[in-house]
């Protein structure tokens, strides 16, 4: 799903089998986001993935820059944005809902709850719940993304984050329809 693009790069999301998988997996997100939000990301994402001649290590040094080191200002947790600080309240509400919806988070999975892809496979998770998905997306997501995003697309990032983070806020915040 759209979580990959928040994880540590490798070598097999840029290769045409994931990438196909991949658009498959956001391909779901049909069930509850208008097709207009979605098709022209897809393609825009599938072109850049299957065209893709780059530097794996310099997309994934970017990762570490961007999203992971002591002064990265692009941290993707939740508890970052909303508290100020990683591992804050956010990130045990967070957890809290996850538990109460029977998503469960591999104990050998080194991130916290709030952190991005994580948030993003429970709202897959609950994909047949709009309730759940709404009010989730609602609380946690829609908090933080948009500051989130727009920092990133400030950056000197490359077009693959860039692309992920422009789908990301499509479809957190202007991507739903009533049911």
């Amino acid at each position: 799903s759209l979580s990959h693009a928040f994880e540590i790069p490798t070598r097999n999301l840029f290769e045409i089998s994931d990438a196909n998988h991949l658009l498959l997996c956001l391909a779901l997100y049909k069930k509850f986001f208008p097709q207009h939000v979605i098709s022209g990301y897809f393609n825009q994402f599938f072109n850049y993935l299957t065209n893709f001649s780059g530097d794996i290590d310099f997309i994934k040094e970017q990762y570490f820059h961007y999203f992971l080191s002591g002064d990265a200002k692009l941290k993707p947790y939740a508890s970052y944005w909303i508290d100020g600080e990683i591992f804050g309240k956010t990130t045990e509400n967070i957890a809290n809902e996850y538990l109460k919806n029977g998503f469960i988070k591999s104990i050998t999975y080194p991130n916290p709850p709030d952190f991005l892809p994580v948030e993003l496979e429970f709202v897959y998770h609950v994909y047949e719940n709009n309730g759940v998905r709404k009010e989730f997306i609602d609380n946690y997501l829609k908090n933080w993304i948009w500051d989130f995003v727009s920092t990133l697309l400030g950056t000197e990032i490359t077009d693959f984050y860039k692309i992920s983070a422009s789908i990301l806020l499509d479809l957190i915040l202007g991507g739903e329809e009533d049911d």
